[in-house]
């Protein structure tokens, strides 16, 4: 067999390790200490920041986490939470314009946008309107 039969494509191998290791970023659970979660994936986004796919998962957690915070203090936060949700916001809006697609960081934008206006985040959520 010859070996560009054999072997994988350096995208192909980028593309499977990328979703390895957002298989295992997903599976990573702070339970409700919210705060070390966040600080979990500030530390994956610095050790994976070469990696769109692993950055994209990652917004999408925090995004997640901002809104497991909004459940849980159903929508009345206290000045912690507040601060809280606006860090998770500020990871988005540091994170996303590092993505190459287009196409992606709009939707990233968005989804950050909404979510930082669900936690009335107002400062966070205009820079997306």
């Amino acid at each position: 067999m010859d070996r560009d039969e054999s072997a994988l494509t350096t995208d192909d191998e980028r593309r499977q390790l990328s979703q390895l290791i957002i298989s295992f970023i997903r599976q990573v659970n702070y339970g409700r200490d919210f705060e070390q979660q966040l600080d979990f994936y500030v530390n994956a986004r610095a050790a994976f920041s070469n990696l769109d796919s692993v950055l994209a998962a990652l917004i999408q957690c925090v995004c997640q986490l901002a809104v497991a915070t909004w459940q849980a203090v159903r929508g009345q936060h206290s000045g912690k939470t507040a601060a809280f949700v606006r860090a998770c916001a500020a990871y988005c809006f540091i994170t996303v314009p590092s993505l190459t697609a287009a196409a992606t960081r709009l939707r990233l934008y968005l989804l950050s946008g909404n979510v930082a206006l669900m936690n009335n985040c107002l400062g966070q959520g205009e820079c997306v309107s």
